[in-house]
C-alpha cells in the first residue's frame, strides 16, 4: 500500500464522512478520524511486507542483528587475539638486516720527510647483512603472561554467553510486549465499541423522552475515556514494535500470538531452594565474577614474575664484504651463539607496590563475587515469588471476571427498573474490560516470570523458547 494511496483513502472518507454526518455520528466523527490516522501511521512503519514468524525465530534473528552480542562477539576475538600475542613469546624470534654503502676516500700517502708519495681519491661499495635468532629457555614472565591471556578470553567466553543468555530474555521480553501490547487494543477496541453502542441507546431514549440529559452525557464521558484509553494502547504498541526492531533490525507486524489457556502455571519443581542451588552453578554472572577473581590471583604472579631471571639463546650471523675496494678489500662472515641471563634485581620498590596492588585488586574481586552470590540469591527468590504471586492473580482475576459479568447485568437490569443510573452501568461494563485486560496481562507476565526465574537461575535457554513456541497460536 504507497503513501499517496493512504492520503487518497483518507480524502475520501472525509467527504463521506461529511456527507453523512447526522447527530449520532458527529459524535464519533472525529474519533474516526483519529483511529485512521493511527493505521495510516502504522502502515507508513510497515511499508515494508510482514514477517509472520515465532519468537525462536526471532531470536535468531537478533543474533545476527542485536548490536550488543554483535560487540561481545568482537571482545571475544580480541581476547583471542591477545592468546596468541602471549604465546608468540614462546617461539624463536628472528630477526634480519641488510645494507648497502657507497664509500669515497680521501687517500694522502706520505714519506719520512712528509712529502706526498700517493694521492688518491678511491670509490668503491660495501655490502653485508645480518640473521638473528632468538629463543627464549626460560622466561617466567612470558609463562605468566600467557595464562593471565588465557584466563581473559575464558573471561570473554563467559561474558558472551552471559550476554548470548540476555539476549533470550530481552526477546522474550520484547516479544511479549508486543502480544501484550495488541491485546490489549483488542480490549480497548471491544470496550469502545459496547460504550458506543451505550451512548446510541441513551441518545435514542432521550430522543423519545425517556431518558434524562445526565445519561447521555454520562455515557458521552465514558465513551471519550474509552477513546483516549485506546489511542495510548496504540501508542503502547507502537513502542513495543520499536524496542522489538532495535532487537532484530526491522519490523514484525505478524507474530504468533499467546494462547491464553496453555500459560505455564507454577514453576518445576515448586521449591525456592532448588532455584537457589540451580543458581549458584549456573548464573552466567556468577560465572563471570568468578572468572574476573581467577584472572585477579593470576594477576598476583603476573605483577612479581617480574623478580625472575630470563634465559635465551641468540645465534646471529653477519656477512660483510668491500671486495670493490682496488686494494685491501676485506670479505667476513662471523656467527656466534650466545646464552643471555638478564635479571633485574631491584626496581626501586616498584615491583613489591604492584604485587600489593595486585593482592588488593583480588581482594575487590572476591568482596565482588560475594556481593554478586547475595544479589542472585535476592533476585532467584523475588523471581520465584512474583511468579507465585502472578498465578494466583490469575485465578482471582478469572474468579474477579466471573463476578463482574453478573454484576453488569445486574446494574443493566437495575438501570432498567430505575434503581441504577447509566453511570453505574458504564462503570460496571469498564470495569469487566479492566478485568480482561488485567487477565490478559497477568497471562503474559506468567511467560515472562518463568523466563525471568530460569535466568536467574542460569538456566534459560533455547528451548524454552521451543516451549514458548507450544503454547503461542
Amino acid at each position: 500500500m504507497s503513501c499517496k494511496f493512504l492520503v487518497t483513502k483518507i480524502k475520501a472518507d472525509l467527504f463521506h464522512e461529511k456527507r453523512k454526518t447526522s447527530r449520532t455520528e458527529n459524535v464519533f466523527f472525529l474519533d474516526a478520524m483519529c483511529v485512521r490516522l493511527l493505521f495510516v501511521a502504522a502502515s507508513l512503519l510497515m511499508i515494508r511486507p510482514a514477517l509472520a514468524i515465532n519468537i525462536e525465530e526471532i531470536y535468531h534473528l537478533a543474533q545476527r542483528s542485536d548490536h550488543v552480542i554483535k560487540k561481545a562477539k568482537v571482545i571475544r576475538a580480541i581476547s583471542q587475539e591477545v592468546v596468541e600475542q602471549s604465546s608468540a613469546r614462546f617461539f624463536p624470534q628472528i630477526s634480519a638486516s641488510t645494507f648497502y654503502t657507497q664509500n669515497v676516500q680521501e687517500r694522502t700517502v706520505y714519506n719520512f720527510n712528509n712529502t706526498v708519495l700517493l694521492n688518491s681519491n678511491p670509490q668503491y661499495d660495501s655490502r653485508g647483512y645480518s640473521i638473528s635468532i632468538t629463543q627464549s629457555l626460560f622466561n617466567y614472565d612470558a609463562t605468566i603472561h600467557n595464562e593471565q591471556a588465557w584466563a581473559q578470553h575464558a573471561l570473554a567466553d563467559k561474558q558472551y554467553d552471559e550476554t548470548d543468555n540476555l539476549l533470550l530474555l530481552r526477546v522474550i521480553i520484547a516479544y511479549l510486549d508486543v502480544l501484550s501490547a495488541k491485546k490489549e487494543i483488542h480490549y480497548r477496541e471491544q470496550e469502545l465499541q459496547t460504550l458506543k453502542k451505550h451512548l446510541e441507546k441513551m441518545e435514542y431514549r432521550f430522543k423519545i423522552g425517556i431518558s434524562a440529559k445526565i445519561d447521555v452525557s454520562e455515557a458521552k464521558a465514558g465513551y471519550d475515556l474509552a477513546s483516549a484509553n485506546r489511542t495510548s494502547a496504540y501508542v503502547r504498541l507502537s513502542i513495543a514494535n520499536e524496542a522489538l526492531r532495535e532487537i532484530t533490525g526491522q519490523l514484525h507486524d505478524d507474530l504468533d500470538k499467546l494462547n491464553m489457556k496453555a500459560t505455564f502455571g507454577l514453576p518445576r519443581p515448586n521449591d525456592p531452594g532448588f532455584w537457589i542451588k540451580t543458581a549458584h552453578e549456573n548464573n552466567h554472572r556468577l560465572h563471570v565474577t568468578r572468572q574476573q577473581l581467577q584472572v585477579a590471583r593470576i594477576g598476583i604472579k603476573r605483577q612479581s614474575s617480574s623478580r625472575y631471571p630470563n634465559l635465551s639463546l641468540i645465534a646471529t650471523y653477519n656477512y660483510y664484504n668491500d671486495l670493490d675496494l682496488d686494494y685491501a678489500g676485506v670479505e667476513l662472515e662471523t656467527s656466534s651463539i650466545t646464552a643471555r641471563v638478564r635479571w633485574n634485581f631491584y626496581q626501586g620498590g616498584a615491583v613489591s607496590s604492584r604485587v600489593r596492588q595486585a593482592k588488593l585488586y583480588k581482594k575487590q574481586a572476591d568482596i565482588s563475587l560475594q556481593q554478586q552470590k547475595s544479589l542472585v540469591e535476592r533476585h532467584v527468590r523475588d523471581a520465584y515469588y512474583i511468579l507465585i504471586g502472578g498465578v494466583t492473580r490469575i485465578h482471582e482475576i478469572k474468579q474477579s471476571i466471573e463476578s463482574q459479568k453478573i454484576a453488569v447485568e445486574a446494574n443493566i437490569a437495575g438501570y432498567e427498573a430505575g434503581q441504577r443510573t447509566s453511570f453505574d452501568v458504564i462503570n460496571a461494563r469498564s470495569m469487566l474490560y479492566t478485568l480482561r485486560r488485567q487477565l490478559a496481562q497477568a497471562q503474559h507476565d506468567n511467560v515472562l516470570h518463568h523466563a525471568n526465574l530460569k535466568y536467574s537461575a542460569g538456566v534459560l535457554s533455547v528451548e524454552d523458547l521451543e516451549k514458548i513456541n507450544q503454547i503461542l497460536e
